[in-house]
């Protein structure tokens, strides 16, 4: 698209959106991405960068359920019961049962019939919600049992592999804010002076660093999504 500007006089053919030095931001960004090639002042696709435009470099991976770890204040009462039942630890109906159990009591069937009979733990999935509540810091005491429940909360996601996610409607009055603003005030010592989030050694893993897994390698990191800093 061209673009036509009195306020870029030098500017008014530029096949580009952006304004120039953004465009050399953006140009450098791409380079050092190793998504596009300067080659005798003009700009070449790579091959990453041809699959980044395609959608094959990115994918949401959407068709599947991700396991969170799902924080709230101690005083929301979550009923249990339409947690274990989104996590499908209840038999659907008799077929189900019959798949994998070959009797069942007279009580038991009428259960199931009602929807209400649990699955034997061995038989449940992965559970697609994990619930775990916290003390909103709200005075100096709450503040230090909220540091220890927190440090607990993002250890088991890391642990279990999953998004640790918070709900800020879930809080009462300006609560979320005081959250909010703990989880900031605490992040730079939870990451460098409580010793959970030091980097692994090739000892520690138990192989050489260049078969690690992502996982392992991110060891020592956290990434944060926060739409409430605004």
């Amino acid at each position: 698209q061209l673009i036509k500007n009195k306020c870029l006089k030098d500017y008014t053919k530029r096949p580009t959106r952006l304004l120039p030095k953004e465009e050399e931001l953006y140009i450098n960004l791409a380079e050092r991405g190793k998504f596009i090639k300067i080659r005798d002042g003009k700009v070449i696709a790579t091959q990453m960068g041809a699959d980044l435009i395609s959608g094959k470099l990115i994918h949401c991976k959407c068709e599947r359920s991700i396991p969170i770890l799902w924080v709230m204040p101690d005083y929301v009462d979550m009923e249990q019961e339409s947690v274990d039942r989104f996590n499908g630890f209840y038999w659907k109906d008799m077929e189900e049962y019959a798949q994998h159990m070959s009797e069942i009591t007279k009580q038991d069937k009428e259960l199931l019939m009602q929807g209400k009979l649990l699955k034997p733990k061995y038989l449940r999935p992965v559970p697609l919600i994990k619930t775990k509540k916290i003390t909103p810091p709200t005075s100096k005491e709450r503040k230090q049992k909220f540091y220890e429940e927190w440090t607990k909360a993002v250890l088991q996601a890391r642990d279990e592999h999953r998004p640790l996610i918070i709900t800020p409607l879930m809080f009462e009055g300006s609560d979320k804010f005081d959250f909010i603003g703990e989880v900031f005030k605490y992040h730079s010592v939870l990451m460098n002076k409580s010793g959970h989030f030091k980097p692994l050694t090739e000892l520690d893993v138990g192989k050489a660093e260049k078969y690690w897994s992502k996982k392992q390698r991110n060891y020592h990191k956290i990434a944060i999504f926060m739409n409430e800093a605004h």
